[in-house]
């Protein structure tokens, strides 16, 4: 899900119904939030089927709240850069490889395999600019009940308004992009 509204583009750029899905009187937001809100349930399916095999396999269990976890999950979410990258995606001539980097990049940067405090200092400077860090870095903090970087409070707010202000500019630059594929007449290319 992390990356769901770019990587909905390189499938639909893989299954050759771009053009014919982008040319739709459908709403815009609808066509690009579409799969991304499918892909929920087998992103949670997934989660909960690695859950049950640590715990099976390995005896892990996770003492955390449920609750908070998906408290800060979902403005983490949904505060991502996905809307900003499906501009990017619509209009680069390779979708695959904006996708592919920047979920590279952005994960690795994020601390999503491990704390982030573990990365040398520049690195861990960039880290620390982007929300998504603090998302992980607050969800496994409530899992395994270790110290968070930030208070959870702090932490939520941050990505609160975070997620508002992604959100909006993301929005508005995908409605930029939009326009200029349109005024140069390659919307329906790829």
């Amino acid at each position: 899900m992390f990356w769901g509204i770019g990587y909905s583009l390189k499938m639909e750029i893989g299954s050759g119904v771009l053009e014919s899905n982008w040319m739709t009187p459908v709403p815009r937001l609808a066509v690009l939030a579409g799969r991304t809100l499918t892909s929920l349930v087998p992103t949670t399916l997934n989660c909960a089927g690695v859950r049950t095999a640590s715990w099976l396999l390995f005896g892990f269990t996770a003492n955390g709240s449920v609750t908070k976890v998906i408290r800060i999950a979902v403005p983490m979410l949904a505060g991502l850069f996905g809307v900003v990258f499906a501009g990017l995606a619509r209009s680069s001539g390779d979708a695959n490889t904006v996708v592919d980097v920047s979920n590279f990049l952005v994960a690795g940067l994020s601390g999503s395999g491990f704390p982030v405090t573990v990365l040398p200092r520049g690195l861990l400077e960039v880290s620390l600019a982007l929300r998504t860090a603090c998302g992980f870095d607050v969800v496994r903090s409530l899992i395994l009940g270790i110290p968070p970087l930030l208070a959870l409070g702090a932490a939520a707010a941050v990505l609160g308004g975070f997620m508002v202000v992604m959100l909006t500019l993301g929005w508005g630059l995908f409605c930029a992009v939009e326009r200029l594929c349109r005024a140069r007449g390659t919307l329906g290319i790829h």
